[in-house]
């Protein structure tokens, strides 16, 4: 895939739409790729994909349901709470890290996290 400075796409935007025609163009912006510029070929292929898996998840979803192959609410609920409560630890961690030199944030932090522990705890439990 080509890359392109986003002032060379912006000066050169005939050539630009015409390299897009042969293959993806990324565009950067201060060293960082901030779009891709692809074909109306491409694109719609790339969309019928996406809507077929999207289908395809469906049907199985629906066999699955029909053959009684599922989870109950609150057995589903229950570890999406404990995955919440996981990704969370894992949150203060970084939080922790990232903070560590004021704490005055860190204070904060910590404290929207343990009140969002205590929802999800008190959502599980009620």
């Amino acid at each position: 895939m080509r890359t392109i400075a986003a002032r060379e796409a912006k000066t050169r935007f005939g050539e630009l739409l015409d390299a897009a025609q042969r293959e993806p163009v990324a565009i950067e912006k201060h060293g960082r790729r901030v779009a891709v510029v692809l074909s109306a070929e491409a694109y719609d292929e790339i969309e019928t994909l996406k809507r077929d898996q999207l289908k395809a998840e469906l049907s199985k979803g629906l066999e699955d349901l029909e053959a009684g192959r599922f989870e109950d609410g609150e057995a589903l609920f229950d570890r999406l709470v404990e995955s919440d409560e996981r990704s969370l630890a894992v949150l203060v961690a970084a939080l922790t890290r990232a903070t560590a030199r004021t704490e005055a944030k860190l204070d904060e932090a910590l404290a929207t996290v343990s009140a969002t522990l205590e929802g999800l705890k008190a959502r599980r439990d009620g």
